[in-house]
């Protein structure tokens, strides 16, 4: 799933992540923004919600845009 949270200040791009993140339980979501509290903030947020949260290299490679992946391996107790 990739959400494009570009143009969206925070806590936007955040939230998206959290309702996409809640919607899975196990997987990957990519969440794209363009500046960079928002990129720290959901990598933050990914983290403190137990993804494997990261901006791999590729992510770098687009001018104004980075990605960010979370990983939710397979989740327990989630409803």
């Amino acid at each position: 799933m990739v959400i494009d949270a570009r143009g969206l200040g925070c806590p936007k791009p955040v939230m998206m992540a959290q309702e996409a993140l809640s919607w899975i339980q196990d997987g990957i979501v990519e969440v794209l923004v363009d500046n960079y509290g928002s990129s720290e903030n959901v990598l933050m947020f990914a983290q403190s919600a137990g993804c494997l949260a990261e901006v791999p290299r590729e992510g770098q490679d687009f001018p104004g845009m980075t990605l960010i992946r979370c990983a939710v391996i397979l989740r327990t107790g989630a409803a």
